[in-house]
């Protein structure tokens, strides 16, 4: 499953993309990319491009 995770640094929040997947019982998460700390400027082609490479 992938989504969006915002991560709280003081007074500023940053935003990363994740995904979560079930292996032998366990759930691993891993962070896919970072998308900085502006979510209005989150485009879905650049989301896409980073997801392809992996």
């Amino acid at each position: 499953m992938e989504y969006i995770h915002v991560k709280k640094i003081g007074d500023k929040k940053y935003y990363s993309l994740m995904i979560s997947v079930r292996k032998c019982g366990r759930v691993i998460t891993k962070d896919m990319c970072n998308l900085g700390s502006n979510f209005s400027k989150i485009s879905i082609r650049d989301l896409e491009k980073n997801t392809k490479k992996r």
